[in-house]
């Protein structure tokens, strides 16, 4: 990783696919699926599967079933235990790495994703996060796209930082990262499939780096 080191900014990471390699919601709902069928409280299983499939044959909206199956896991310590367990051997090592190395500069580091906040506390080792809102099977606005770079737009004002970093592995980020652009950070890409390539590449400012080109020490940061 490169020597530069511009100190006194804010770093802001994505979650699902970006500090972990997978989905975090669905990680979470076949746990609960599983540990809700183990307990013989069926009612909880069968609700939290019918939830995933009428959302893949298209009958309920993302929203909808993330409420609905979350209000049907609940959130039972055992199986939230077990759950930031597996989420923790699931951390990308080179995002890690990233946020140490910003983290030694100064900045202020700010895990911003559309999970839900009541698990994303258990997993994330930092100090600060903005997240989807949800308790007592009440679920706020998810923590996605506009909405999330409002969260993260209230974030800078309260604590008078300004945004460098912004590492995220989907185009649902396309606002915030175009928002970082903007006022002159750059954005850093994880993992990203082809339809979010290419919609980035067509982004004006049209700048970004690969986590892979930051990991690498010709890249000055």
């Amino acid at each position: 990783m490169g020597d530069g080191c511009l100190s006194g900014g804010l770093t802001v990471v994505d979650f699902d696919g970006t500090y972990i390699a997978g989905n975090s919601l669905h990680i979470y709902l076949r746990m609960a699926f599983m540990y809700h069928l183990r307990g013989l409280r069926l009612k909880r299983a069968f609700r939290i599967a019918m939830a995933l499939a009428m959302r893949k044959a298209g009958m309920l909206s993302h929203v909808a079933m993330k409420r609905k199956a979350l209000a049907a896991a609940g959130t039972p310590e055992s199986l939230l235990s077990g759950f930031s367990k597996k989420i923790k051997h699931m951390v990308r090592p080179d995002v890690a790495d990233f946020i140490s190395f910003r983290k030694s500069c100064g900045d202020v580091i700010l895990l911003a994703t559309a999970a839900p906040g009541f698990y994303v506390r258990r997993v994330w080792p930092g100090e600060y996060f903005v997240a989807t809102e949800y308790s007592d099977a009440t679920m706020g606005e998810e923590c996605r796209g506009e909405a999330k770079l409002q969260a993260v737009r209230r974030f800078i004002e309260e604590h008078g930082l300004r945004i460098g970093y912004v590492l995220s592995d989907h185009l649902d980020d396309a606002p915030l990262m175009r928002f970082n652009a903007a006022a002159g950070g750059t954005n850093v890409l994880v993992a990203p499939d082809e339809r979010t390539l290419r919609f980035f590449r067509q982004l004006e400012p049209t700048e970004f780096l690969f986590i892979e080109q930051i990991a690498d020490s010709t890249v000055t940061l």
